[in-house]
């Protein structure tokens, strides 16, 4: 509800204008952890027992989504030039990242719609949607991708997904959270068994 209609644009135009359609403040805890039961990471799929299997795909992403599904991978690691360049960005003297809250107060008063607008946006979307973590801080490892921001949208953000939400469940058990998107996984079920029931009552007709 902070954005301005020049920043919603800018957002659209760079290829995520699906995650402003988005208006879910909670995600149910419990069914989270039934999902990330379910996951075979071997198949990459969501097994429902006497359901059947749904494939975790770039393709369902998009679907769920509605962000970039095509071009090169996106980078997600350490990089010291980055880092060097976002802290820069941000005004950031110290060793550590902007806190996640620090971020999103900052998006609230923004009001232009500029580079550095962009990357605030994408910086909260990678670190508190797409690929959280369990740090109150913007993971470092989210810079790579943004130091050329305008070309954000000739990145497969929907393969990225997919890509560490298979490592984070890998690594399930050994860790009492899961950093992945989470949402997409009780969404793309939610919208399995709606078709499901269409095509059941399509069949009493």
């Amino acid at each position: 509800p902070h954005l301005t209609p020049e920043q919603r644009k800018m957002i659209e135009d760079a290829g995520f204008g699906g995650l402003l359609k988005i208006s879910c403040p909670t995600l149910p805890s419990g069914f989270c952890g039934w999902r990330l039961r379910r996951f075979d990471t071997d198949y990459c799929e969501l097994v429902i027992k006497g359901r059947g299997r749904i494939p975790v795909t770039s393709d369902s992403v998009h679907r769920v989504l509605g962000i970039p599904n095509s071009g090169g991978d996106v980078k997600y690691c350490l990089d010291e030039d980055a880092i060097a360049f976002m802290f820069d960005k941000f005004g950031v003297s110290g060793r550590y990242s902007p806190t996640i809250k620090g971020i999103e107060n900052s998006l609230k008063h923004m009001k232009s719609a500029d580079e550095h607008f962009l990357r605030t946006f994408m910086v909260l979307v990678i670190s508190g949607f797409l690929c959280p973590t369990t740090c109150l801080r913007i993971s470092p490892r989210c810079f790579p991708a943004l130091v050329d921001i305008g070309s954000i949208r000739e990145l497969n953000w929907c393969k990225f997904v997919v890509e560490q939400l298979r490592k984070s469940i890998s690594a399930y058990g050994r860790k009492n959270s899961v950093p992945g998107c989470l949402f997409y996984l009780v969404v793309s079920t939610l919208c399995i068994s709606r078709l499901e029931r269409k095509k059941h009552l399509s069949s009493l007709i």
